[in-house]
């Protein structure tokens, strides 16, 4: 479960740098 979350943070770090 761990995982997942810190997988699902960094896909949600991917897509507000794209954004900025």
């Amino acid at each position: 479960m761990k995982i997942q979350i810190r997988k699902k943070v960094k896909i949600l770090s991917d897509i507000i740098q794209t954004i900025i």
